[in-house]
């Protein structure tokens, strides 16, 4: 597979859950489902295209094992738990859990994330994805706005890292710094266009 790109990166809805974070989205690839599905499903191999990852490790159970930074507003955690593979229909959908705690900040992060690909025309691939976070201890302190800009953030640097892959492009990958920038700025925006959007309703 070469050349092509994103054709269109959908953060298509974003809800707010007690305790956590849903976000579902979509993007379309260049190259056929089968071979989509192959880099999807390799687990060793997709886990360094989490943000923040610093170790993978294969434990006896098939499950990989990851450590990871993460930063949710100003607080930061290293992260270290398994990725399993829930359930999965070959060359059609999976579905991930992603578990990951942190002992310093008592902090512990729990993820759900199916995948389910379609075709989208003569040699591309549509992926849709669905993921459904849950964040506790001193992570999970930190104000919803902050917390769902963060998961939105981070999902978006994970689908640029594995498109270039599945096309062998070639892109940099953004630090946990940038991203926070860019959450911060993502946050302010927000927060301004509903301040707006209030005060333009009111007589």
């Amino acid at each position: 597979m070469s050349g092509g790109s994103v054709s269109r990166w959908c953060a298509a809805h974003e809800q707010r859950k007690t305790g956590g974070v849903i976000i579902d989205g979509r993007f379309t690839v260049d190259g056929a489902r089968e071979e989509v599905w192959s880099q999807l499903s390799d687990l060793t191999a997709l886990a360094p295209l989490l943000p923040g990852c610093e170790s993978i490790k294969t434990d006896e159970d098939g499950a990989c094992r990851v450590t990871a930074q993460a930063k949710v507003g100003p607080i930061k955690a290293r992260l270290a738990g398994p990725i399993r593979v829930i359930d999965s229909v070959p060359g059609e959908s999976m579905k991930l859990r992603v578990e990951g705690q942190d002992s310093l900040t008592g902090s512990h992060v729990r993820a759900g994330i199916d995948f389910r690909l379609a075709s989208g025309g003569a040699q591309r691939t549509e992926v849709q994805y669905s993921a459904d976070v849950l964040i506790s201890g001193r992570l999970g302190t930190i104000g919803q706005g902050i917390m769902r800009e963060t998961v939105a953030t981070m999902l978006e640097e994970f689908v640029r890292r594995f498109n270039a892959r599945l096309t062998g492009a070639s892109i940099e990958a953004q630090s946990l710094g940038a991203l926070s920038v860019k959450v911060a700025t993502r946050s302010i925006k927000t927060g301004v266009s509903s301040l707006f959007n209030r005060t333009e309703g009111q007589p």
